[in-house]
């Protein structure tokens, strides 16, 4: 729902009930994840993906807004590193990140990967 504001422009209000729109598709996976956090790493799995991305399961709790980077295993040929994340939601050991920093190649084999699983997911319907 949108309202007036003072200054002429418009507001949202709410949110909690207008349905959320993702800026690019998402898949399911079941991916393991390794993911460092200063001198620490942390192992869990990958459950959705998508090329700015993902929600994870793992060992080591993060809370909202840490940065850190990690390498997430798309099959035995196929690994994608991310130089940097950031947490925005955390519940527990269950992670939201949005991919901050990727290098080229990666970001392709991450494109690839969820084109391929989307036209996979397409197929069987």
């Amino acid at each position: 729902m949108l309202r007036p504001t003072s200054a002429g422009g418009v507001a949202l209000s709410n949110m909690a009930d207008q349905p959320m729109m993702r800026s690019h598709r998402r898949v399911s996976v079941c991916a393991p994840i390794t993911y460092q956090v200063g001198n620490e790493e942390g192992e869990g799995t990958a459950w959705n993906l998508s090329r700015c991305g993902c929600q994870f399961t793992g060992n080591l709790s993060l809370r909202e807004g840490t940065f850190f980077s990690f390498t997430l295993s798309l099959s035995t040929s196929e690994r994608v590193y991310v130089a940097a994340a950031c947490v925005c939601w955390s519940g527990g050991t269950d992670h939201g990140v949005n991919i901050v920093v990727i290098d080229e190649e990666s970001a392709e084999t991450l494109a690839a990967f969820i084109d391929r699983e989307a036209a996979g997911c397409q197929e069987s319907r």
